[in-house]
């Protein structure tokens, strides 16, 4: 466990990864099989294999085969979100059943290897986030921080129960290390979902400035936007951040190069809240310097 704040833990929790490993090892099993670079982790390949060879099938768990057959971000958040029937059936499947087990005596090592690399590397991104943004959390909070490379390159979630708890799932990359952008994108999404949804100031001026423009049409919309521009400043050099503000363009994240360069003109450190009502707000000489791409 690594502190960074007297409220913030970072946690590599083994119970929490086998459980995650498992889930997205039934998950590519029925179906998912989205991927960013037209190729799949070598892990990924093999527990597919693995499963289809070995012809695991669910038995009396039909309902929880079709529940699978959902997004994995829908599945993950119920899964750590929603404790129910159907949630806690599917726990038991992968606490107790005996190929499960088997699969993940195969998988451990590696899951032990990864969780140690991210937490290294989970650990100084945290806290350069924490530094940047002068963040302070309003009450003890721990992460989990998930190694998964039965995901797609590049893919990442992240999951917040409730506002003690937050799970971190980072997909693999192409290079076989932690993706420290990943990691960022994620535990700040943490920070900036719940301040846009709860802080009323926040809100009005999203509604008031941003809402409504091309492809931001709702408080989550702004969100990506803004985790993305965060994301980038604080974790790669400009020359390098040129690179993905293309690409945040080609995803339709068109305010992301305007709230970078609005960063990028900030010179001294500022509080996180304070941070975003400047971003947010559009000073009336700059009110042109969002153009809209043709449509």
């Amino acid at each position: 466990m690594l502190r960074f704040h007297r409220n913030i833990h970072l946690v590599s929790d083994l119970k929490v990864n086998q459980q995650i490993w498992l889930l997205f090892a039934l998950l590519n099993l029925c179906g998912y099989d989205d991927e960013n670079y037209k190729t799949i982790h070598p892990l990924r390949r093999r527990v597919r294999k693995v499963l289809t060879e070995s012809q695991f099938g669910f038995g009396k768990n039909k309902k929880i085969k079709n529940y699978l057959k959902r997004s994995p971000w829908q599945v993950l958040n119920s899964f750590l979100s929603s404790p129910g029937s159907r949630t806690e059936s599917l726990r038991k499947l992968l606490e107790h059943d005996n190929q499960l087990q088997k699969l993940w005596r195969t998988l451990s090592p590696s899951c032990s290897r990864q969780s140690r690399q991210l937490e290294k590397v989970g650990a100084a991104v945290v806290q350069r986030v924490v530094s940047y943004l002068k963040y302070s959390s309003p009450c003890p909070l721990t992460i989990f921080a998930v190694p998964n490379p039965l995901d797609a390159y590049w893919r990442g979630y992240s999951i917040s129960p409730n506002k003690k708890t937050h799970y971190l799932v980072i997909g693999p990359d192409l290079k076989g290390k932690v993706n420290r952008v990943n990691v960022a994108h994620e535990f700040l999404h943490t920070i900036i979902n719940p301040l846009l949804e709860e802080d009323k100031q926040l809100q009005l001026l999203a509604r008031k400035n941003w809402l409504g423009k091309p492809a931001i049409r709702q408080i989550e919309d702004l969100a990506e936007n803004l985790v993305t521009a965060l994301t980038l400043r604080i974790i790669l050099p400009p020359s390098v951040a040129r690179m993905y503000l293309k690409d945040a363009r080609e995803r339709d994240l068109h305010l992301v190069s305007f709230f970078y360069r609005k960063l990028m003109g900030i010179r001294r450190p500022m509080e996180y809240r304070q941070l975003l009502i400047l971003l947010l707000t559009k000073e009336s000489k700059k009110r042109q310097e969002f153009q809209a791409p043709a449509s």
